[in-house]
């Protein structure tokens, strides 16, 4: 049975997730269903999280992964400090398939993050032909909450 993991930061294309995992296999995009993107963490220090709200989905990139490849991510991901791993379904092709999603471990402030890394996120949203929508939702969110 295959292990899988799910992406939905920077990683979710495939020349950034080889930098850290080059025997991973993408699988596709799924839909997580019962979550939305936000920005965690400390003024210009944020960073792309998930977040559980009920109706929400958004798409993830879909990973099929090694123990290496867990190795090499969870230190990238700073496992277990900064993220942990939390179990979940996503929808890939009519199937319900099970695996890891990378969660920020601590309940930081929702805050911007710096507009490098923003701007890093939206192209790889743009090369994966995503929505930006879930991104920019994220940024509004982070005004409606007070963070800057």
């Amino acid at each position: 049975m295959a292990d899988y993991m799910f992406a939905y930061g920077t990683n979710i294309l495939e020349e950034e997730m080889h930098v850290h995992c080059p025997n991973a296999i993408f699988r596709g995009f799924g839909v997580l269903q019962g979550y939305t993107l936000s920005f965690c963490g400390y003024t210009e220090h944020a960073v792309a999280n998930l977040r559980k709200q009920k109706g929400a989905n958004i798409n993830v990139a879909v990973w099929e992964m090694s123990p290496e490849d867990y190795y090499t991510i969870d230190n990238f991901e700073k496992f277990p400090y900064l993220y942990k791993r939390e179990k979940v379904s996503v929808q890939l092709y009519g199937e319900k398939i099970k695996g890891n999603v990378y969660v920020l471990k601590q309940n930081l402030p929702s805050n911007m993050p710096s507009e490098e890394y923003l701007n890093f996120l939206k192209d790889c949203y743009k090369r994966a032909k995503l929505s930006l929508d879930v991104i920019n939702n994220a940024i509004q969110n982070v005004s409606k909450e007070g963070g800057k």
